[in-house]
């Protein structure tokens, strides 16, 4: 079976080879959204809101759960935890 062609060029057919599933895609979105996520954290120049804003969240309380998920804690405990302690 031939697949069609997407706008962008590629197969449906071989897209849907490599995400045979939603938690597929979505776990593949996660492992390369979280190193992003981690370094704005790290950066204390930028706020909270600034950083959900650039990761595109469409609310904090949405960027605050998946910080829960994915970091184990909150967006502002995680960045806590990156302090030297003294």
């Amino acid at each position: 079976m031939h697949g069609r062609k997407d706008p962008v060029g590629t197969r449906s057919d071989k897209v849907w080879w490599v995400f045979t599933s939603p938690s597929q895609v979505s776990s593949f979105i996660d492992r390369a959204t979280v190193p992003i996520l981690k370094k704005y954290l790290n950066n204390e120049r930028l706020s909270l809101t600034q950083i959900a804003d650039r990761m595109n969240f469409t609310s904090l309380s949405y960027f605050s759960r998946y910080c829960n998920k994915h970091l184990g804690q909150s967006p502002s405990d995680y960045r806590r935890s990156l302090q030297p302690r003294g």
